[in-house]
């Protein structure tokens, strides 16, 4: 039998007093945290995980993003000894990146998410196919989506594109027939009330998984109380 965890929204964070960050939106980011994220957001907490996650027999943890605050390096080098500290203990990791860990045009454009781990090889790989799919074992298959992109001052919308349409049905058409698919991406499902924070696409990523009823479960997070 195969134990799933799933993680998101862990925002690792650090509060920068560098000018640089009035160039990109990270001021407005550094300001919510200092006025009220860093009263509730306790990473501490989590560091019991890994070996509760052991101890409970959960081979693999699926994250599905927002690791970082403001996509800061000092924020990723802390989440992804984290996320180390999962591997320590023989659980498999699959990660995605989410919002916030775009925060910044320069976030993106430097891949920064990318240089901070590492991701197993396939047919599909995340950075350069925007999915990727790893057996679990047991019929089970790991699918993950990276619909994550920097976004404009207002706005934190994640993005399903046409391109990525055509490959999730071709690579979801290669499933093994009795096989069955956990997927995963950072962003609501459906729309919500708040169009500015939605999947862009999210309609056309439902009809794939109406027409493809190999997906038994799909992971997502965006939405916390901070």
């Amino acid at each position: 039998m195969i134990k799933l965890a799933h993680l998101s929204d862990l925002h690792f964070a650090e509060i920068t007093y560098s000018p640089r960050q009035f160039f990109s939106k990270r001021w407005l980011g550094n300001c919510n945290l200092i006025l009220f994220r860093q009263k509730t957001l306790q990473t501490d907490r989590l560091l019991s995980l890994p070996k509760l996650f052991k101890s409970l027999g959960v081979s693999v943890v699926c994250v599905t993003g927002d690791l970082t605050t403001t996509s800061l390096e000092n924020e990723f080098r802390k989440s992804a000894k984290y996320i180390q500290s999962f591997e320590k203990e023989g659980i498999k990791v699959f990660l995605l990146p989410g919002n916030h860990d775009l925060y910044t045009k320069e976030s993106e454009k430097s891949r920064r998410f990318y240089r901070f781990f590492s991701f197993r090889e396939g047919t599909y790989t995340l950075e350069r196919d925007r999915m990727e799919v790893h057996s679990l074992g047991e019929k089970w298959w790991w699918v993950g989506l990276d619909t994550a992109l920097a976004t404009p001052l207002v706005s934190s919308n994640g993005k399903f594109t046409d391109e990525m349409v055509s490959k999730l049905q071709e690579l979801l058409s290669k499933i093994p027939s009795g096989n069955q698919v956990v997927m995963g991406n950072h962003f609501p499902l459906f729309a919500t009330d708040h169009p500015r924070h939605d999947l862009i696409g999210c309609e056309k990523l439902q009809k794939i998984l109406k027409k493809f009823h190999c997906v038994k479960l799909f992971f997502f997070f965006f939405y916390h109380s901070s």
